[in-house]
């Protein structure tokens, strides 16, 4: 039986893979193609945000926090204003 008190963490690797029924924290991959940054508008990472709404650091709904890793591979050999991380995070 499930505790209902008890912490409910996903990981995906693709944040849009995070079900919208989901209640807790979920941790997903960085989305390929956004590793160059020219702005940031209310965590928004342009441009990629004008491609993919996905494209942010974080999106917090009332039921579920989810953190976007900016990953530390790269799709192509450039990154711009986007530094490689690894989310680190602790649950108590």
């Amino acid at each position: 039986m499930e505790d209902p008190a008890a912490p409910r963490i996903i990981c995906t690797h693709d944040p849009a893979h995070v079900p919208a029924t989901f209640t807790g924290v979920a941790f997903a991959g960085h989305l390929h193609g956004g590793q160059c940054v020219l702005a940031s508008h209310h965590g928004k990472l342009l441009p990629g945000y004008l491609i993919n709404r996905l494209t942010v650091l974080r999106k917090i709904t009332p039921r579920a926090s989810v953190f976007v890793s900016r990953g530390l591979a790269d799709t192509l050999p450039l990154r711009f204003n986007c530094p490689r991380e690894v989310i680190v995070c602790r649950v108590s």
